[in-house]
Formats: structure tokens, sequence, C-alpha cells
């Protein structure tokens, strides 16, 4: 009913003194006042000011020439929201407080934050904390975010790019995190997180291979992703971020998750690139008779491939 009557056109300042009769005027600043003093904590639960403090949050930026209220009852204001007395009304509470922000800039953003965090405001957290140049901490609330963790890649592909004008340390600090919570992040999308590093920072590629090494079906997912586009096509050489061990255990995990698919992904590989000693008792074991024989044939052995191909025949 508030929200209706405050866009009354009644509201707005008069043009003549003898608004009426007698003598009061009544205005937005004039109601939102009266308010504020009748509802106080004395009489009323939180559970009745905070659509109050809400009703105001939401207002004061609609009507910024009709109403003034100070930087103190604004603060409170602001407080009281975060502390809202049930979970159901956080959406409603965290959309009145950015509401509130657009118009009213605390003074010490920081010491806000404790209270953000309690009232897990996560939207706020993140315009602040981007608004402040706190990387590290803004990555942790994508991480942090129940609803919208898959964001994080976006968050990092904006802070990581090239030309984003982060600085060296920056840039450093944000890897930090990155791979102390590599794990968290290869679990919101393993394909997306090998993707997004393969981009931006390849150098990070053995973190998160280690921290999948008991988790062989994700393992296998990052792997696809740096090896195969690159194998028939490309020197992996030429590609620094792909060392010959991920090559390896990218064959191993082939053998148990696509075995039909070895013998082809060999074919295009040079020697070199592979201990064949460690590998083919992987390949051997999942029946990729013709991986074996591709590979001790390529590296010279013929009369050994010769013979494992007869005894397989056999």
């Amino acid at each position: 009913m508030l929200n209706e009557a405050f866009e009354d056109s009644f509201l707005n300042e008069p043009e003549s003194e003898d608004f009426s009769a007698s003598g009061m005027l009544i205005n937005r600043q004039y109601l939102i006042s009266l308010l504020l003093q009748v509802m106080t904590c004395d009489f009323f639960t939180p559970l009745d000011t905070i659509y109050l403090d809400m009703f105001v949050a939401r207002n004061l930026p609609k009507y910024p020439q009709y109403v003034l209220l100070s930087g103190t009852t604004l603060h409170q204001v602001l407080v009281r929201v975060c502390q809202y007395p049930e979970q159901e009304m956080a959406e409603d509470c965290e959309l009145s407080a950015e509401y509130l922000l657009s118009f009213y800039h605390p003074p010490d953003i920081q010491s806000m934050i404790p209270l953000f965090k309690e009232a897990r405001f996560f939207r706020i957290l993140k315009s602040t904390y981007r608004s402040e140049k706190q990387y590290p901490l803004l990555v942790m609330t994508y991480l942090e975010d129940p609803n919208y963790r898959d964001a994080i890649f976006t968050c990092l592909h904006d802070c990581l790019r090239p030309g984003s004008g982060l600085s060296k340390k920056q840039r450093r600090d944000i890897l930090d995190v990155v791979k102390e919570h590599a794990r968290e992040i290869a679990a919101i999308d393993v394909t997306h997180a090998a993707q997004t590093m393969q981009e931006l920072v390849p150098e990070t590629h053995s973190t998160f291979l280690r921290v999948l090494e008991d988790d062989p079906k994700r393992q296998y997912q990052y792997l696809l992703v740096l090896v195969e586009p690159h194998a028939q096509t490309v020197d992996t050489q030429s590609l620094p971020s792909i060392e010959n061990w991920m090559i390896e255990r990218y064959v191993q995990l082939l053998c148990k998750y696509n075995p039909t698919h070895v013998a082809e992904f060999v074919d295009g590989l040079r020697v070199g690139e592979i201990r064949l000693e460690e590998l083919l008792p992987f390949i051997e074991e999942s029946g990729a008779i013709d991986a074996a024989v591709i590979l001790l044939a390529r590296q010279g052995q013929v009369r050994e491939a010769l013979d494992r191909l007869v005894a397989h025949l056999g």
C-alpha cells in the first residue's frame, strides 16, 4: 500500500504554501520520518520493522529529490536489512540492500563485509570485492555461492585474460586461490575447468591433475580437453603446457574409459613422446593389441611386435 501511495504525485512538493487547512506539509519526507520515529524496537519486533527498512531502502533511490535522511539513519537501515529475522526474507533483503547501496555509499565499506557475509549476500559481496579490487576474495565468493558456482569460470576469465589490467601480484594471488581450491573448481565442471586453465593459465594443469589422482574419471575428462584436440594435428612438443607424462597418463585412462580409441590415438603419437614400457601393460590389458603393435613397430621393435600379434591371434 505504501509503495503505491508513494508513487502518487499528491506527495510531490506543493507549489503553494496553503497545501492543507492546517498548513501541515504532507510529503514523502514527513511520512518516512514519522514511520521511523514510531516503528522503533521499543514497541515493535524486528519481524515488523524489517518491512519498513526494506521499504525505505527501496524507495530512497526512487525519490532522492524528495527524501533526505542522515548517514547514521541510512547506516542503521542497511545494518538491519543485513540482520533479517527469517531465512525466507534473504532474497528480498539482499535486493533491498542493493537498492540502498546504489544510493548510499558507506564511509567504510570494509567494516560492512562481515555483515554481508553473515547475511550471505553474495551478489553484494561480489560487487564490493570487484570495486575494491580484492580479486582473491572475489574468486572465493564465487566458490561459496551455492546458486551460481559455475559463474566462477566467467569470473576467472575476466580477471586472468590478457589485458585485464591486473598487476603481476594480483594475478599471482588469484592463481594461489585457484591452486588451493583446484579440486572444488574441477568438481563444478571439470571440462570447463580444463578449457579455462588451458586458455588462461596452463601452468596450473599439474595442480589440477594431482588433486584429481583419486578421481580417475574426472582426471580423464580433464586430460581429454588438453590432449585430444592436438593429438592428430599438432606436434605436442610445440605445446609446452602438455607434458609427456600427461600424454602417458591419458593413454592409461583411455585404455580404461575408451579402449576402442587407443589405437587411433597412439597412431598419431611421435617416437619419444611416451615411455613404451610404462604403457604396454595397460594397453594389452585393455585388449587394444593393435595399439601395442603400432607402438612397438614404430620404436623399431618389429620382432616383438610380431610375436605379440601372433600370440594374440593364437
